[in-house]
């Protein structure tokens, strides 16, 4: 059913994972600070393939440094290598570099094991499983904390990770060949208190604040809080027991609000996220809506489970989650996945099941345009009752912020009576 496949050839002179690579002079060394972080795109069939990529983010310009070594050893013992070099796909600030490998590893009927190592003195490993099964996979979401005490944090935070810390035990017993993230892969909720924000955050009119012109000193405030916020959550120094998981389980993932606040986010998005940009997304497996800032999700979990996420970010107005034209093209994707698929898995971070509360809705609705964040700017104590129940973006009624989110609120076009 399914073609052999063919292994690519391995450089002569690649460094074996079980020689000493600490001893490697500090030339040689990836000087990694994030990463490796594994993506999982999909499945060529035809070539019996998978394809992925790697991310690494480090302070190495030298292209001589960013090569991948892998090796691939089946059950029955077989071990084959394959040396990949990375493709440079950003820099920030001239000093970190986005360094991504292309993956294209060859399947078999048997479950594989792929080790890898770049000159970083670490080795890493995940999983293939056989082209005719499907895939183990788990989801998660809401990776962090928002608005909790601070011990809270402390307890079951970055320190301990009691979750993923569950998540890596289980993987070593049975391993996942995918993680799906749904959205919130970090929370960016911080932003609202950095010193360049002061202005917009001290204004109390929702109006004014839309209207507030973008500085270059906030532009450079926020590029540089979204990429170290992603470099503390993603990466081994700040997030050991997290980052173990994102180079030990390949990704699938998908942004919700926490993800991005501003637009200048989705640069660091789909860098981390994706090891892709705007320009190089379809070439890297994602989908393009109607908007270059809509990168859809059409691929497969093996020969019988197709997967779709829904970019409920990209598109996104109070009148619309994705436009009309979008959910042609996610269709027309879904046309074209293997005629083996029995299941269609559906990830969106947008409720999909919500009651009507259009009477709740219209009364949330006439509070805000009462302006009770102006209200609360103005009333000492009563003002600080009333802006703990405000969303603090746009002033109004944080409940009609929650409603805004759902697929039933009667501005918002449903397409799942499509399926």
């Amino acid at each position: 059913m399914y073609p052999q496949p063919a292994y690519p050839q391995t450089s002569p002179n690649r460094v074996s994972p079980q020689s000493d690579q600490t001893q490697l002079p500090a030339t040689d060394r990836c000087n990694a600070i994030c990463g490796p972080l594994l993506r999982y795109i999909g499945i060529d069939y035809d070539k019996a393939l998978w394809r992925g990529s790697c991310l690494v983010v480090s302070t190495d310009q030298d292209p001589a440094a960013a090569c991948l070594q892998l090796e691939l050893q089946s059950e029955d013992g077989d071990i084959h290598s394959i040396e990949v070099q990375g493709e440079l796909l950003d820099s920030f600030r001239n000093q970190y570099h986005f360094w991504r490998f292309e993956l294209q590893l060859p399947l078999l009927h048997e479950s594989q094991k792929v080790t890898y190592w770049m000159r970083t003195g670490k080795t890493f490993s995940f999983h293939l499983a056989p082209i005719n099964q499907s895939m183990r996979f788990l989801f998660y979401s809401c990776n962090g904390f928002s608005d909790i005490p601070q011990a809270i944090k402390n307890t079951f935070g970055h320190n301990t990770a009691p979750l993923w810390v569950d998540v890596l035990d289980r993987h070593e017993v049975i391993p996942f060949h995918v993680m799906i993230g749904g959205g919130d892969q970090l929370y960016q909720d911080a932003l609202i208190h950095k010193d360049f924000m002061k202005p917009w955050r001290d204004e109390k009119n929702p109006r004014k604040r839309i209207a507030t012109q973008l500085s270059q000193p906030a532009r450079e405030g926020f590029e540089e809080f979204y990429f170290w916020n992603y470099i503390r959550n993603f990466g081994f120094e700040d997030n050991p027991i997290v980052a173990k998981a994102f180079a030990s389980i390949p990704s699938i993932n998908m942004w919700d609000d926490h993800v991005v606040l501003f637009a200048n986010a989705s640069r660091f998005y789909l860098l981390f996220q994706h090891h892709t940009t705007i320009k190089l997304a379809q070439t890297h497996g994602l989908i393009k809506g109607v908007l270059p800032t809509c990168q859809h999700i059409v691929t497969t979990l093996g020969p019988e489970i197709g997967f779709v996420a829904l970019d409920g970010r990209g598109e996104r107005t109070k009148y619309d989650i994705c436009r009309p034209k979008s959910y042609d093209i996610i269709f027309d994707a879904m046309y074209h996945l293997p005629q083996s698929i029995k299941h269609v898995l559906l990830v969106t971070g947008v409720p999909i099941v919500y009651p009507r509360l259009t009477l709740f809705e219209r009364v949330m609705e006439s509070a805000a345009n009462f302006n009770l964040a102006t209200l609360a700017g103005k009333t000492g104590a009563l003002g600080n009752v009333v802006s703990g129940q405000l969303n603090k973006w746009n002033g109004d009624p944080e409940l009609l912020d929650d409603m805004n989110d759902r697929r039933q609120i009667r501005s918002t076009i449903s397409f799942f009576c499509l399926m």
